[in-house]
This record gives C-alpha cells, structure tokens and sequence, in this order.
C-alpha cells in the first residue's frame, strides 16, 4: 500500500476532501472483505463485508 502524507494546510477543504483517504484505507482491507464473506455466507440480500464497510 502506498504512504499517505497527512499535513496541516493554509487553506480549507470541501468535507468530501477525506473521502479519497477513507477509500484507500477500506482498499487496503480488502482481503478482509473476502474471508468474511467467506466465513458468513449470504443466500440473497446484502454481503456482510457490504454492511461493515457502510
């Protein structure tokens, strides 16, 4: 996974600013994502890694 450099700046963000970090960070667990859903099967509906991750 690549370094993310977090710093304070002179300026201001939009609040959706945090949302690129909030992806990667949930791209990095993606292996995670895959053995829940392995461990807890779903028949229909909603995955439970789609569920954890909202």
């Amino acid at each position: 996974m690549r370094r993310i450099d977090v710093r304070q700046l002179d300026y201001d963000l939009t609040p959706v600013a945090g949302l690129a970090l909030v992806g990667h960070y949930l791209q990095a667990l993606h292996p995670a994502w895959r053995r829940l859903d392995a461990a807890l099967p779903v028949r229909t509906g909603v995955s439970h890694s789609d569920i954890v991750r909202s």
